[in-house]
């Protein structure tokens, strides 16, 4: 295992995930990155995994957005944050990411399905960009989030996509999009405040659109769970929902609690935690594990996970 560490702001064995990234992988590769300060996009790369595992992890562990975490945006209208096509088996698992775009797909991987946990996608500026795109057959994203986008949050356009406990709240386009012909799977997700629809089906075969208790603030939900509201106030009860500065923290009396179908022995991915670490128990809907006050939540397991990620040991979960 070859395993290097980026920071932004130096210090580390490189500045920028694309310089510590090679062409071809020759061992199984495990990249930690941190800083203040945004990476720079990457535009369109190729990269050959020979076989072997790439794992990237960031710092980012948060239900809103975090300029001390680890990041990578867009510094134009076109560029590309994250589009990397990887070929020659292998596989591929991000965590805990932040991807800002403007006009292109913040997130977009071709040629091995991959696993995102713990990202986020945004709008830096202006324009008309979408989250992440799946490109792929089988790709998984888990308490993966899409803020702010003037596109859409989450879409198929690779043959399989799952989405599990994620949240795409107030885009420009739908929240999930699932392209004609195309499955996109989702459990446990809420969508709302969205332009379009929170789930857009497509014109042809649109029930590959498969929603499991999936919250929507439209009619688009699984049918018991529509129409909650994307709101501080009811509904959702998230803690922020003002533009730049959402928080998908859920409080005490949101409709999401609870409501969720439990993952732990899931055939397709199995996990049972949140986007801060917490163990899920209740299963509630989206990225964040609602925990009363002395109820029990620990940040034990995320802080055991940054030092695994920067001490060089175990990897994230």
């Amino acid at each position: 295992m070859t395993t290097v560490t980026v920071i932004t702001t130096g210090g580390g064995d490189e500045t920028s995930l694309w310089d510590a990234i090679p062409a071809t992988l020759t061992d199984d590769m495990t990249i930690n990155c941190s800083g203040t300060t945004a990476d720079a996009p990457g535009g369109s790369v190729s990269i050959d995994l020979a076989g072997y595992d790439l794992i990237i992890n960031g710092d980012f562990a948060g239900t809103s957005r975090d300029t001390g975490a680890y990041r990578i945006e867009a510094d134009g209208d076109y560029d590309y944050p994250f589009y990397v096509n990887f070929s020659n088996g292998g596989s591929v698992t991000i965590n805990g990411v932040q991807f800002g775009t403007n006009y292109r797909d913040a997130v977009r991987i071709g040629g091995v399905a991959p696993v995102l946990t713990d990202c986020l996608a945004y709008q830096v500026s202006t324009g008309t960009g979408n989250g992440f795109r799946n490109d792929v057959d089988g790709g998984i994203y888990v308490n993966c989030w899409a803020v702010g986008l003037g596109g859409n949050g989450f879409g198929s356009d690779g043959e399989d996509m799952y989405c599990y406990n994620c949240v795409a709240i107030a885009n420009g386009g739908d929240g999930f999009h699932q392209r004609d012909y195309r499955w996109l799977r989702a459990t446990n997700c809420y969508a709302g405040g969205n332009t379009g629809d929170d789930y857009g089906v497509a014109t042809n075969n649109p029930e590959r659109m498969v929603l499991t208790t999936c919250a929507s603030s439209d009619t688009t939900g699984t049918a018991t769970l529509q129409e909650i509201d994307y709101s501080v106030s009811a509904g959702a009860y998230f803690t922020n929902v003002t533009s730049g500065s959402e928080d998908v923290e859920i409080g005490a009396s949101s409709e999401l609690r609870g409501e969720g179908t439990d993952l732990s022995a899931d055939g397709t991915y199995a996990f049972d935690y949140d986007i801060v670490g917490t163990t899920r128990s209740a299963w509630d809907i989206g990225v964040f594990e609602y925990v009363a006050a002395g109820g029990g939540g620990s940040v034990v397991p995320i802080i055991m996970q940054m030092m695994d990620q920067f001490s060089g040991g175990t990897v994230w979960r």
